[in-house]
């Protein structure tokens, strides 16, 4: 496991902006959908099953802020709950073991915290035809908690 500061502590945010941030979660999100499509080809290799997201019975679940634990599919399914980043980046390997050149990605808005203004990232399938899909969503995320 490693961790990777992505807000930088001190740093006067209107000069960084999001630029860096956002380019953290491509890497790191590209990272764990390549993990979770060589987990998948293995797995479809070895002929061991393992379930589809959407008929796996997995659900959403929201991390208790401030925990983050990126989780694969393996360890996803486990435990039978996922929050944004693991669930879309699950959906993204079964997309592209298909022949479907997905990605995961991200929308982000700014809110209000107790700790001051915070950016907060959503993450969602990229489809090469622009279509969005949040398996958060379809795996009962409140429309609120985007």
């Amino acid at each position: 496991m490693f961790k990777a500061a992505l807000v930088l502590r001190g740093m006067d945010r209107k000069r960084l902006g999001d630029k860096l941030p956002d380019q953290g979660f491509c890497i790191l999100l590209g990272a764990l959908a390549a993990w979770n499509e060589a987990l998948l080809c293995a797995l479809k290799t070895a002929a061991i099953p393992f379930p589809r997201l959407y008929e796996s019975g997995v659900r959403y679940e929201r991390e208790p802020y401030p925990r983050e634990e990126w989780t694969d599919a393996a360890e996803t399914a486990a435990r039978g709950f996922g929050d944004c980043e693991d669930l879309a980046c699950w959906r993204v390997a079964e997309l592209r073991v298909e022949g479907i050149d997905a990605r995961p990605g991200f929308v982000r808005r700014r809110v209000l915290t107790q700790m001051g203004w915070q950016t907060i990232y959503h993450i969602v399938v990229l489809y090469p035809t622009g279509q969005i899909e949040d398996p958060s969503k379809h795996l009962g995320m409140n429309s609120i908690e985007v």
